[in-house]
């Protein structure tokens, strides 16, 4: 080797150490500096420790310490410099390195309370800082935590949809055999009747609707009438004229006959379905579509559930029921009473038939035919009284008492069926009657998905979205069993308004409400959430518990008046008062007799206002004559019959009449 290439071997080694030490200067810079465009390299504690005059012993304590610190690497140099300060000093005043060492104690312990003291000098912005970190970051690894248990009892829940509960509802609903329904008859009945107003019109009730409206107008009008005068004609396009109105009801005998026989039956047997139901002939007598199944694609979680289930007949019952009103009107105005009583009669047997089945729609549907009957009732016996004979009107006070209690009460047998089936289809199953509310997302749902019931290529499995957000959902909202109990709890207060008369109830809280979940549902969207889908359905049927006592007092107000003309007859004259009766109904406002006065020979029944206090009969009166209140108080409401309301009635001042009569002389035609 020449003397040439030993002199250039320092050089290249010299270039070697300088682009080591550049790295390492590099690397050991903090990114503050290096923003500012400066390698200071002042977190290099190796070059630290080597540029100093510790031994070597020292040094490796000094590392060791500095390094069981655990602390920021800034705030480790600071320690070091003040670690080979100390030991400097130590030296400079004559300590050897053990005493040193020996005086510095444990390196573990010495550590811990150099660590505990340099961050006691952070800034309180930054141990804030550090602290809300570290709670946050406890509660995002205890939701974690809460969310893999969720999530375990969530996926190993399937849901399971093992009950036919429309065929439950389907089999209350049927007769025993064809001729214990009524549904066939009524369908050719007003078939008929359709035709005989218009040929052409086989699948609409408008045409035949009108007929009935413009008829109804021209017989036996409403008795409030005889004080507030004649109301307006129907507003009816097209009225059929008086010749077609009596050419109609010649032809219709027959088809009025059939239809108080389809009455008689024990049920309706109109055949359910989940889209309309009944076979070709039905739906085209309902003017539905012929019945197509669902494409796969369009299928739902809901589908064939009882939710899905139609009534499209309920129209048709309550035109049936207006047809036999009208007609029962037309009799008494030709002194017809065995016919007029017939057709009440198949009135009420149209509100049996269609209670059935036990649903709440249904049971409304048929108190309001039960209402139309009692009007009609109260409106011959205060205009037509005399179209009635003593053995026709023996015979309607027999008809009226056999609707007892039982034959008026709500029942929410199938209602109850609703629920439990949303609940087989949106709840877990834990195969002990509980389960955990399960997500189905909009997309899911459109696509029929139901997670955990299958493969997804045949219906089942969920999205994504369905599979993280389900067992958040599952544990926020109440469970399967505790939903059910507050649905049972709800119908139970509905029926119990069976037996609860409107002068016991608590108008601020009636007993159909689920006080404590509805007030918790109200509370907040948390509640709401965590009460879904109860809290949904609880309001919109707490105001049903007053139903069954407003029918109930309705009937006894019909039974007190043909008491009160029965009486009439007997006597030759009014009573001067209800207590000669056999018979008198009750005030809702606070369970008396009905309160009853003879002015001018003319009878009148009447109920306090809502200001409950006996005004003598004498009308709520507003600026334009009988005030809105008082007609809302007419038998044929729930306004004050059922619930009554909490308010004391301030400004309301009269009571309200429920039925006015004729002086005796006008209802028998002379002196009696």
């Amino acid at each position: 080797m020449g003397d040439h290439d030993m002199e250039n071997q320092p050089e290249a080694s010299n270039e070697s150490g300088t682009g080591t030490s550049n790295l390492r200067a590099l690397g050991t810079t903090p990114v503050s500096d290096l923003a500012r465009g400066r390698v200071t390299g002042r977190l290099d504690l190796q070059g630290l420790l080597a540029s100093s005059t510790l031994p070597e012993s020292l040094r490796k304590l000094v590392s060791g310490v500095v390094r069981r610190t655990r602390l920021r690497r800034i705030e480790k140099m600071d320690v070091a410099r003040e670690l080979i300060e100390h030991f400097e000093d130590g030296i400079a005043a004559g300590a050897s390195v053990d005493e040193l060492v020996v005086d510095f104690g444990d390196p573990r312990i010495a550590a811990a309370l150099i660590r505990r003291g340099m961050k006691r000098k952070r800034s309180w912005f930054e141990r804030a800082v550090r602290r809300t970190a570290l709670v946050a970051g406890l509660f995002f690894a205890g939701f974690v935590a809460i969310y893999l248990v969720l999530a375990v009892r969530y996926w190993n829940q399937p849901v399971r949809i093992e009950v036919d509960y429309v065929a439950k509802i389907r089999q209350e609903s049927d007769g025993a055999t064809s001729d214990d329904r009524g549904w066939p008859g009524i369908r050719a009945a007003i078939g008929d009747l359709r035709a005989f107003v218009d040929p052409a019109s086989t699948q609409d009730d408008r045409e035949l609707s009108s007929m009935i409206e413009a008829a109804s107008a021209g017989t036996v009008p409403p008795w409030i009438e005889m004080v507030t005068g004649p109301g307006a004609p129907p507003a009816v396009e097209d009225a059929p004229s008086d010749a077609a109105q009596a050419a109609f009801f010649a032809n219709a005998t027959t088809a009025i006959d059939a239809l108080r026989g389809a009455a008689s039956k024990s049920v309706l047997g109109f055949p359910l379905g989940v889209d309309g139901g009944g076979p070709e002939v039905d739906r085209a007598f309902l003017g539905l579509a012929p019945s197509e199944p669902t494409p796969v694609a369009d299928r739902t979680i809901l589908d064939g559930s009882v939710i899905d289930l139609q009534f499209p007949y309920y129209g048709t019952i309550r035109l049936a029921a207006r047809v036999l009103s009208t007609d029962a009107r037309r009799a008494a105005e030709r002194g017809d009473g065995s016919r007029f009583v017939a057709d009440v009669d198949a009135m009420f047997g149209l509100g049996r038939q269609v209670r059935t089945p036990t649903i709440v729609i249904g049971q409304l549907v048929g108190m309001s035919i039960e209402r139309l009957a009692f009007a009609t009732i109260l409106d011959v016996l205060a205009q037509r009284p005399e179209a009635i004979d003593d053995p026709t009107l023996d015979r309607l006070a027999a008809i009226v008492a056999g609707l007892d209690d039982d034959r008026l009460r709500m029942r929410t047998d199938s209602e109850r069926y609703y629920f439990l089936d949303l609940a087989q289809r949106f709840y877990t199953d834990d195969g002990d009657g509980n389960g955990r509310l399960k997500f189905v997302s909009a997309g899911a749902a459109q696509a029929g998905l139901v997670p955990d019931a299958g493969d997804p290529e045949e219906g089942g499995g969920g999205t994504a979205v369905d599979f993280l957000v389900g067992p958040l959902v599952a544990g926020v909202t109440m469970d399967r069993r505790g939903a059910t109990e507050i649905w049972n709890r709800n119908l139970d207060g509905i029926e119990a308004g069976n037996s609860i008369e409107p002068w016991e109830m608590d108008a601020s809280k009636p007993p159909g409400m689920d006080g404590p979940a509805l007030g918790e549902a109200d509370a907040s969207w948390i509640s709401e959430i965590r009460l879904f889908p109860v809290s949904m359905l609880l309001s919109a049927t707490h105001n049903l518990v007053s139903a069954a006592g407003a029918i109930r007092l309705e009937r006894d107000l019909v039974r007190t008046v043909i008491a009160l003309e029965l009486h009439r007859r007997t006597q030759g004259s009014w009573p001067t008062s209800l207590d000669d009766l056999g018979f008198v109904g009750r005030d809702p406002f606070d369970g008396e007799s009905l309160r009853f006065v003879l002015r001018d020979r003319i009878p009148t029944i009447y109920i306090l206002g809502p200001d409950r206090l006996d005004d003598g009969g004498e009308w709520i009166m507003g600026r334009n004559g009988i005030a809105r209140a008082a007609r809302d108080g007419l038998a044929g409401t729930t306004k004050f019959w059922g619930r009554i309301p909490a308010d004391p009635g301030d400004g309301l001042r009269g009571d309200v009449p429920v039925w006015i009569g004729r002086a005796a002389v006008e209802a028998t035609g002379g002196d009696s």
